[in-house]
């Protein structure tokens, strides 16, 4: 997060709370100044547009609250989105919280707001919405979507509204979705004369764990240089992968389609196999030594790959939004996820921002309308610094990111742009499971216990899914 300093994968741990307290808040944004290197959609919204904003405003004019986690150097573009907004409805005005109300916890105080009955009309949600929504947390926007302007059920990507419903409930619009790969120094592996050429990147778990055997370097217990290190139990970006490894081997953690969890299933248990032995065969058997030393999982500007300890990361494609590379020597490359031993294909992960209708909000519809414009035809307002995916189908996909041009050049940033947008259709449904963050405990608990060698992978595998199937089915039948 730009302005509180807290990272995505920081504050989804710091406020991650069990299901008795049911629900989650967080959220992010890349850090990354403006530049004017970029082209912007010549009409975002559709032409029908000009009609609603002559319109005379009726004479109540109203304003709407919206709660935000994204910080205050994230302003500039929430306010740039809000004008937009108030020009298309010129009866609605926007009070923008930036950061949240403050004295206390974002997810603490928002739910507070719910259970009294004043909460804000709008705000930005980092986890499961469906999670939310089948808690009576959050309004189901279906009826508002069928008859929206922009925002109806057919104008955002399939993968990125599958993470916004449970049993044909929608809880938020998918304001934009985000992937993750592997971001490697090309460079770096040319002068070791390793493979760099994306086209004949490494794409099995067999062969990226040979090149990252090539990379290692130890000086007693001092890894002086990493290899690919996926299993760093203690790391946001591995843990929201999680499922994600578990799709590149043929499986999966939660089945979207039958509503339910198939965390012991053997190609999990191999999966937790092959990371085991991945580590003993190059990081000495212990997951806490290479912890210690380095953030192995991500290409901000403090982890191991931009402090040259390794040339190959898994990292969000919002890593590359980050000041780090605006001037750097070196050349970056991207590379889809290699494919385990039962994998049919590389797939990704998707990482939405959600924009929500609390329940009790005062203006539920406004709000709606809010959310409708952020997601769809003001959301170029956003992407033109910010490298976040928009999830509406007819967002321009030939626009590029300012930040993204500024690091890397027009050509190169249009390359990327490319890669990402087009990893982004094998992205795996997440989020959609209504006892996410209760899961999800649940089975990083026991990934950091088989890591850390306390438990087998076919005990502590067993042991999440003998927890969080009842959980599940219990919740379902009350629903």
């Amino acid at each position: 997060m730009k302005g509180n300093k807290l990272s995505r994968r920081d504050f989804l741990r710091l406020t991650s709370m069990a299901i008795g307290g049911g629900l989650v808040l967080a959220a992010c944004a890349p850090q990354v100044p403006q530049t004017d290197q970029v082209a912007q959609p010549a009409e975002a919204a559709k032409t029908d547009q000009s009609e609603t904003q002559t319109e005379a405003p009726p004479a109540e004019i109203i304003t709407i609250e919206y709660w935000t986690p994204w910080g205050t150097s994230n302003e500039a573009e929430i306010q740039a989105m809000a004008a937009v907004f108030e020009e298309h409805h010129s009866n609605i005005k926007t009070n923008l919280v930036i950061g949240g109300p403050g004295g206390g916890d974002f997810n603490e105080l928002l739910l507070a707001r719910i259970a009294a009955g004043n909460p804000p009309d709008m705000t930005t949600l980092w986890t499961s919405p469906p999670s939310f929504g089948v808690r009576g947390a959050l309004l189901a926007l279906d009826e508002e979507m069928a008859t929206a302007e922009y925002a109806t059920h057919d104008a955002f990507f399939e993968g990125s509204l599958q993470t916004c419903q449970f049993k044909d409930k929608t809880y938020a619009l998918p304001h934009s979705s985000q992937a993750a790969a592997v971001v490697y120094d090309k460079t770096w592996l040319e002068e070791k004369g390793l493979l760099s050429d994306p086209e004949e990147f490494p794409d099995t778990w067999d062969e990226i764990r040979a090149l990252s055997s090539e990379l290692v370097e130890w000086d007693g217990d001092t890894l002086k240089v990493g290899g690919l290190i996926p299993f760093v139990s203690t790391e946001g970006t591995v843990t929201w992968l999680y499922d994600v490894w578990s799709g590149l081997n043929g499986s999966q953690l939660y089945n979207f389609d039958d509503v339910a969890y198939t965390i012991d299933d053997e190609r999990n248990i191999e999966l937790l196999h092959y990371w085991l032995s991945w580590l003993d065969e190059q990081y000495r058997g212990d997951i806490d030594l290479v912890a210690k030393q380095g953030v192995w999982n991500s290409a901000g500007s403090q982890s191991a790959f931009v402090l040259k300890q390794t040339p190959l990361t898994v990292a969000g494609q919002w890593d590359l939004s980050y000041e780090q590379f605006r001037e750097i020597d070196w050349e970056l490359e991207v590379a889809r996820l290699p494919v385990g031993p039962h994998g049919t294909k590389s797939i990704t992960g998707s990482w939405p921002n959600w924009m929500c209708v609390p329940t009790g909000a005062k203006y539920p519809k406004e709000g709606f309308l809010m959310a409708e414009a952020f997601s769809t035809y003001a959301v170029y307002k956003w992407y033109e610094r910010v490298f976040d995916l928009p999830s509406w189908k007819d967002f321009p996909f030939d626009v590029l990111s300012r930040d993204l041009v500024a690091n890397f050049g027009e050509e190169k940033a249009r390359k990327m742009n490319d890669f990402w947008f087009g990893y982004r259709e094998d992205a795996i449904v997440q989020w959609a499971s209504p006892i996410y963050d209760f899961a999800s405990d649940h089975i990083n608990r026991v990934f950091d216990e088989v890591m850390h060698k306390v438990k087998s992978p076919e005990e502590g595998l067993a042991e999440a899914q003998q927890i969080v199937q009842p959980k599940l089915e219990e919740t379902v039948a009350g629903l």
